[in-house]
């Protein structure tokens, strides 16, 4: 996927945030998927190369099982979506589907926050689009458009009538609303969002949106018509229910009243599968078979739906060609109805049969044509000869696209009356029937579970968003995982308290067996279906898109040759050795169904066993077992990742409040990056350290949002700049943060009483306290507007014209050597760098 040389600079740039030199790069035209090239400053700033998916959050959804964009909730990657567990779309990065497309492009050291940034800063899907109705003479007349209301002249560059243009050239409060919606903000909104727009491209190469699309929320989540918005009654919702299609025990074959007129005939495959996100606001047809017979008398203007008994009759007859109609009881009055002609004899009754157009239930047709007494397949030949062998698909196609003719080897097809006129001129009656005449008695005609057993947790009920109840395919639980034991034929549950210390065991790879209360056996855990050797049976089911379990890998180092040390692949072992290989490449594999995979240390060549679950060293041929075990995910887990996101707090974070400083191995990928700026120190050693403290970030965050609303991104300035200390010191800021009544005791207070940063390594280490170790801070600083500082100052200066104060002082206007911060809330020290 990555281009030689490519992926190292990209992910280099991408998790310091700068950019890459052109002259990096070589050629860069075929880098466009990974950088956003600025010819100006002859340089490349990282993008992700793989963008979210636009269908995902539509009415219908993203129908593609190997869907190559990102599910993801588009509130949430802006960090607006205040639903958490509670949202219909998806908010993991790690789900099954999103994991699988970031484990191909191997960009695992990047944080969410790094992935959401970049998704939001040019991800086009994320960049709000110039409303086309707006620009039109009549303009844009809906009510809640989520579309810019500007020139759109002006925003590509080309607006020719300047002042004297009638359409907006500022932004006015719904347009205000919408860049606010997607994180542009302040007093320099516009300029931003034309720069971005220009940058992506939007403005010229706009996607096509209908009259409908316009009648989507702010959030650009696509509504469906008013029509289907409609408050229903209780008891309209039950009416509603019987119409999809339900039976009603030992009533006869009778019509239905739909509550809600559907606008198309294709029936919802989300709805089969459980899966329907839009309910009863839904413009599919919600059926419980992938087919569903429905009437219209002359006097009627919408569809309804005949119920599971005569719908069940309909089918079964319609899928034997030699059929010509049915009869069916309406009511109390028999009526026969001519599938030739799809209408009631005697009566002014039309009927229709709806089917899917996905993969799910979709059967296809055949095509046929008669012979005498007999129909023959329009595939095969004639017996007499008389007709070539014909390709039945491209037939279909023409009649789906509602073309009246289509002539094919010679042969004119006419769908309107359906006959066929061979090459000498003979006609021939021609009828399209579905494929599979078994459908109907396979079919899910009643509101009854299929007879085998899900092995899947419903994803939907655990956000308390499964509208099928106890209709559902999947599973109900509590949470994303449910071990059961085996009792005769049947599967029943652990209860709650159980299933956790199952499950708790379970992801620690040093426990190779457990004990229950409930059967007094031990149950060895080191077999992956769980099967003890008692003879008792237990399984683990898990749960799916959002909720899908992690799996991670372990192999066993022995430690003082008695102790047992699993080891993480991907991490580093005592004895320094380090895999090549990551628990999602193992996993990738095993879900391959691979049986034997290889990788290699910085020491020795291994070959993994996935039968066996051993590894093997190839020089050696010591062998060592490993074991698969689930990251542990509990809802009380997922709840406080979701408060997490909502204050900010780094997803890299371990703790869950209060302060601690967290001392980060050599092989993280934080450390890595940290460790760059020290690259050109001759040092011994270096430790570096997290600092989380969860009252200083927020607020520090409080103090960011402040100066957005104020400044806008552009004049924000966040920086990363160093800061030189001593032991003492170091101590109290990471727990209080900076003191600004110290200023002075390192570097003086030439340019006013408060902490002082420098963006070079080398400046700081100049000031920081000599002795066995020296500490150098790494501190995010909202540097703001600025000014040059003088000495005495205990606050900035005012801005020109009495607008409030500078956020800043500086020794120099142009490139910086000090920042001078009076106010410690725009500052957070993220890194403790020990220096020996």
């Amino acid at each position: 996927m990555w281009p030689p040389n490519i992926r190292h600079l990209w992910l280099s740039a991408a998790l310091s945030g700068s950019s890459v030199p052109l002259s990096a790069l070589g050629s860069t035209d075929d880098h466009g998927d990974y950088f956003v090239i600025d010819s100006a400053r002859k340089s490349a700033i990282p993008k992700l190369p793989v963008l979210a998916c636009e269908d995902y959050m539509s009415a219908s959804g993203c129908d593609d099982d190997y869907c190559s964009k990102l599910h993801l909730c588009r509130n949430h990657v802006t960090s607006q979506c205040n639903r958490g567990d509670n949202c219909n779309f998806n908010h993991d990065l790690s789900d099954k589907h999103n994991g699988r497309i970031l484990n191909n492009w191997r960009i695992d050291p990047l944080s969410e926050d790094n992935i959401l940034g970049m998704l939001v800063r040019f991800d086009p899907a994320f960049t709000p689009k110039v409303c086309k109705f707006f620009n039109v003479a009549s303009g844009c007349t809906k009510r809640n458009c989520p579309f810019v209301h500007l020139c759109q002249f002006l925003v590509s560059g080309g607006c020719k009538f300047n002042g004297k243009c009638k359409k907006n050239h500022a932004l006015d409060q719904h347009s205000s609303v919408i860049l606010k919606h997607h994180g542009i903000s302040g007093p320099n909104a516009l300029e931003r969002f034309i720069e971005k727009s220009r940058k992506l491209g939007i403005s010229e190469q706009q996607k096509k949106h209908s009259v409908e699309s316009c009648d989507s929320s702010a959030s650009g989540v696509r509504k469906p018509p008013a029509l289907f918005t409609q408050k229903i009654s209780p008891e309209s919702r039950q009416t509603n229910e019987a119409c999809c299609g339900s039976s009603v025990s030992g009533s006869k074959p009778r019509m239905e009243n739909t509550c809600v007129e559907q606008r198309t005939d294709i029936i919802c495959c989300h709805f089969l599968k459980g899966s329907c996100r839009v309910g009863n606001s839904c413009k599919f047809l919600h059926s419980d078979a992938p087919y569903q017979w429905q009437f219209k008398s002359e006097s009627q203007t919408s569809w309804s739906s005949f119920d599971a008994a005569a719908n069940h009759i309909f089918e079964s007859r319609f899928c034997d060609v030699n059929q010509d109609e049915a009869e069916v009881d309406l009511s109390g009055t028999k009526m026969v109805i001519d599938f030739d002609g799809m209408k009631a004899k005697d009566h002014s009754i039309t009927v229709r049969r709806c089917g899917t157009r996905q993969a799910f239930g979709s059967v296809g047709y055949n095509w046929f044509w008669k012979d005498g007494e007999n129909w023959v397949n329009i595939n095969a030949k004639s017996p007499d000869g008389s007709l070539a062998s014909i390709d039945p698909v491209e037939i279909e196609k023409a009649y789906s696209e509602g073309v009246r003719d289509h002539i094919q080897n010679g042969i004119s097809f006419l769908f309107d009356p359906m006959i066929i006129r061979s090459s000498d001129r003979q006609l021939f009656d021609i009828r399209r029937r579905p494929k599979d005449s078994s459908r109907p008695a396979t079919s899910k005609v009643t509101l009854e579970k299929p007879k085998q057993e899900s092995l899947t947790i419903c994803s939907f009920n655990l956000r308390n968003k499964c509208e099928n109840g106890s209709r559902c395919w999947n599973l109900h639980t509590a949470d994303c995982f449910q071990w059961q034991i085996k009792d005769g034929e049947k599967w029943k549950n652990f209860d709650n308290e159980e299933n956790m210390k199952l499950e708790t065991s379970f992801s620690n790879p040093e426990i190779g067996e457990f004990k229950l209360n409930s059967i007094q056996q031990p149950v060895h855990l080191d077999a992956l279906t769980g099967t003890s050797n008692t003879g008792i049976e237990i399984r683990r089911l898990e749960s799916d898109r959002a909720f899908a379990t992690t799996w991670r890998w372990f192999w066993k180092e022995n430690s003082s040759g008695q102790t047992e040390v699993w080891i993480e692949y991907g991490s580093e072992g005592k004895d320094t050795t380090t895999s090549s290989l990551s628990s999602a490449d193992i996993e990738s594999a095993f879900q391959e169904k691979k049986d034997v995979i290889q990788f290699t240390t910085n020491r020795f060549n291994y070959q993994i066993d996935l039968k066996k679950l051993v590894q093997r060293n190839m020089t050696t041929k010591v062998e060592r077992k490993i074991r698969r075990r689930p990251a542990l995910k509990t809802k009380q887990m997922r709840q406080e990742a979701i408060s997490r996101r909502k204050e900010g707090i780094p997803s890299t974070w371990k703790t869950k409040s209060g302060y601690q400083s967290i001392k980060l191995s050599s092989d993280d990928p934080e450390f890595i990056s940290v460790r760059k700026n020290f690259s050109r120190l001759i040092t011994k050693s270096i430790e570096i350290s997290r600092i989380e403290n969860h009252s200083l970030w927020k607020l520090y965050s409080q103090k960011k949002q402040s100066l957005l609303e104020d400044l806008g991104e552009a004049n924000l300035n966040e920086l990363e700049l160093f800061h030189g200390t001593g032991q003492d010191i170091a101590e109290k800021i990471i727990k209080e943060n900076f003191d600004w009544r110290r200023a002075g005791e390192n570097v003086g207070a030439a340019y006013g009483f408060g902490t002082y940063f420098t963006p070079n390594v080398s400046t700081a280490l100049s000031y920081a306290k000599r002795g066995p170790h020296i500490y150098i801070f790494i501190a995010k600083v909202l540097v703001g507007k600025s000014i040059r500082g003088r000495q005495g100052l205990k606050y900035p200066p005012e801005l020109p014209g009495g607008n409030g104060l500078y956020n800043s002082c500086v020794d120099r206007e142009v490139n910086p050597e000090k920042y001078v911060i009076f106010d410690h809330n725009q500052i957070y020290p993220m890194y403790l760098v020990k220096l020996s």
